[in-house]
C-alpha cells in the first residue's frame, strides 16, 4: 500500500491544534489515492525534545500519534510520499465550530482514518457510565492560564466570569443535574466545588499548579515540557482526548474558543442541544 505522510508544521502546537491541522491535511489530500500515515515525531510531543534548547528533535523518536490512535504502519516495501502541507486550509478549529456546515464532512473523514486506541476509549466509557450516564449535563471547558494574554481576541475571562455564566445557564435550564468541569487551572476546580454541589471532574489528570503565567506566555507549550510524572507527554495527550470526548457527551456546553472546546463540539452527536460561548 502507498501512503501519504501527514505531519505538523515546525514543532507543532497543543494537542487539538495538532489534531485539527492533521485532519485538515488528511482532508486536503483525500483524492490522492494514498492512505494517510500520521507522524508527529518531530513535534514538541516527541519524548526528549524541548524546542527551547534543542535545535532538532531526537533522531528516530517514537511517533506520539501512535500512543493515542490506531493506524496502519508502512513497511519497508511501502512508499510514503510527502505531499504539500496545507495547514488548516481545509478545516480550521480556530473559528467557532458550533453550527458550521463543514463539520459533517470533516467528521466523516475523521471517523474514517482517526481511530482512538481501545484503552483510551475504555476509560471514556467507564467514566461516563460511572459519573454522567442518565444525567442532564452542562459541560464546561474553563480555559484559563495564558489564553487571555496570548489570545485576547477570545476574551480575558477570570474565574468570576465562569461562575457567573454557569449560574445563568443553570437558571435558564433547571433540568441540568450535573456539571462536568474541564480546566487546566487547579484553583478553578476548588472554586467550582465551593460554588456548586453537583460538579464532576477528572481527578487523576495534570493541571497547572506552580507554573507561572510568565513562563507559559514565554512558551505556550510549557505544559508539554514539564515533567511531573513518568510518560507525561503520553498521559497528557490521553487526558486531553478523554476529557474532550466526555465534554462531547454533554447536553449543554459553556466554553471559550480554544482547541478542546472545538474538539468537544466536533465530537458531539445529536445529544448536544446548545453551546454557550463566554
Amino acid at each position: 500500500m502507498d501512503y501519504r505522510l501527514v505531519k505538523v508544521d515546525s514543532y507543532g502546537s497543543g494537542f487539538f491544534g495538532n489534531f485539527f491541522t492533521i485532519l485538515s491535511n488528511i482532508i486536503g489530500h483525500e483524492n490522492s489515492g494514498l492512505y494517510p500515515y500520521v507522524n508527529i515525531n518531530k513535534s514538541v510531543w516527541a519524548n526528549g525534545y524541548d524546542p527551547r534548547v534543542d535545535r532538532t528533535p531526537p533522531e528516530n523518536a517514537e511517533n506520539p500519534w501512535n500512543w493515542w490512535f490506531e493506524q496502519p504502519i508502512p513497511s519497508n516495501d511501502d512508499k510514503v510520499l510527502e505531499l504539500p502541507f496545507v495547514g488548516n486550509a481545509y478545516f480550521s478549529a480556530s473559528e467557532r465550530v458550533w453550527g458550521r456546515n463543514d463539520v459533517p464532512s470533516a467528521k466523516h473523514i475523521s471517523n474514517k482514518y482517526i481511530k482512538i486506541k481501545k484503552h483510551i476509549s475504555d476509560r471514556i466509557v467507564d467514566f461516563y457510565e460511572e459519573n454522567l450516564k442518565g444525567e442532564v449535563v452542562l459541560g464546561i471547558m474553563a480555559r484559563g492560564a495564558e489564553m487571555g494574554i496570548c489570545h485576547p481576541e477570545y476574551g480575558q475571562q477570570e474565574i468570576d466570569d465562569w461562575v457567573k455564566n454557569t449560574k445563568s445557564i443553570l437558571h435558564q435550564h433547571p433540568e441540568i443535574t450535573k456539571i462536568f468541569l474541564v480546566t487546566e487551572e487547579s484553583s478553578y476546580v476548588d472554586t467550582f466545588l465551593k460554588e456548586f454541589d453537583n460538579v464532576i471532574y477528572m481527578k487523576d489528570v495534570y493541571r497547572r499548579t506552580d507554573e507561572s503565567i510568565e513562563d507559559i506566555v514565554a512558551f505556550s507549550l510549557l505544559y508539554c515540557l514539564v515533567t511531573p510524572r513518568e510518560n507525561h507527554k503520553r498521559l497528557l495527550g490521553e487526558e486531553c482526548l478523554i476529557q474532550a470526548k466526555l465534554l462531547s457527551k454533554s447536553d449543554y456546553l459553556l466554553v471559550k474558543q480554544c482547541g478542546t472546546a472545538s474538539a468537544a463540539i466536533f465530537f458531539a452527536e445529536n445529544n448536544l442541544k446548545n453551546v454557550f460561548y463566554i
